[in-house]
């Protein structure tokens, strides 16, 4: 395991990858745990988004015009390239959870759910577990870093962005974020009830919500756009349709071209020989 050479706080890295300057989809940029520690305090313009949970004791941060003591429960999150000064505080130094990363998909998901004039910051925000997965995870040789971090960070911006907000979210930015989620785990199980939960509204408003602004139930919707990722995997890849159907998360295979010929008209088989003869 990587070992922090200097400073030498006392803290403990599970991960550390050197930076990457270049375009990316994700890379896991560090992750770790800060023990108590009063020496503990950076000040740096970051190259990173940032995820930090206090876990006990104290410390403080002035990010931009905001300067704050933090505290047992706080949750932050910080955007790449905003400069920041924190630290644990001398009499009552903190435990802090932290990970960070970089790449053009965490771009997005801020811009999605961490509008400007969200908080950096939120007191009392219940992500604990989320943290406490993403480092124990991490620190498991040979596991996915960027399927993992991806779950944990949405997890996390839908919590704080939530929570920080000074206004309640409207109701068309409650059915754009639901939009959001499930176009963003399209090829996982998606459950409506658990994604509502995680903007605060119940499965049935949820609902209401996405088809008044979109015109379709979320239910369709995501059958529509897993139909429409399946007929560009046909295209561009080639898995075979029963690995197809597998991946959108399809009962079997026989279900799933049904559902195909009902949307484009054509079993996904006979568009796929039809696409190989178009070529030839």
């Amino acid at each position: 395991m990587p070992k922090l050479i200097f400073p030498p706080f006392n803290e403990k890295y599970i991960r550390s990858t050197p930076y990457n300057p270049g375009k990316c989809f994700m890379q896991v940029y560090g992750a770790g745990i800060v023990y108590p520690d009063p020496r503990y305090e950076f000040v740096k313009v970051r190259d990173n988004w940032l995820f930090e949970y206090i876990v006990s004791g104290s410390g403080f941060l002035e990010c931009g015009d905001i300067t704050v003591k933090l505290s047992k429960g706080d949750c932050i999150v910080i955007p790449k390239g905003v400069p920041t000064h924190y630290g644990a505080d001398k009499k009552d130094p903190y435990v802090k959870l932290w990970f960070s990363v970089n790449g053009d998909y965490v771009q997005s998901l801020f811009d999605a759910f961490m509008p400007s004039g969200t908080e950096f910051l939120v007191r009392n925000v219940n992500v604990y577990s989320i943290f406490e997965k993403v480092l124990s995870e991490l620190e498991k040789e040979g596991e996915d870093d960027i399927g993992i971090c991806t779950h944990a960070m949405l997890d996390i911006m839908l919590a704080v962005s939530a929570k920080s907000t000074a206004e309640p979210a409207s109701e068309q930015t409650k059915a754009a974020n639901l939009k959001q989620y499930i176009d963003t785990f399209l090829q996982e199980k998606i459950v409506l009830r658990k994604a509502s939960e995680h903007l605060g509204i119940t499965e049935r408003t949820a609902t209401k919500l996405f088809r008044e602004r979109y015109g379709i139930t979320p239910t369709k919707y995501i059958r529509k756009a897993r139909l429409e990722s399946a007929r560009q995997l046909l295209e561009s890849t080639d898995k075979t349709v029963s690995d197809i159907a597998h991946t959108l998360h399809y009962c079997d295979q026989s279900y799933f071209s049904t559902d195909f010929k009902k949307e484009f008209g054509v079993y996904p088989s006979d568009y796929r020989e039809a696409l190989l003869k178009s070529k030839k």
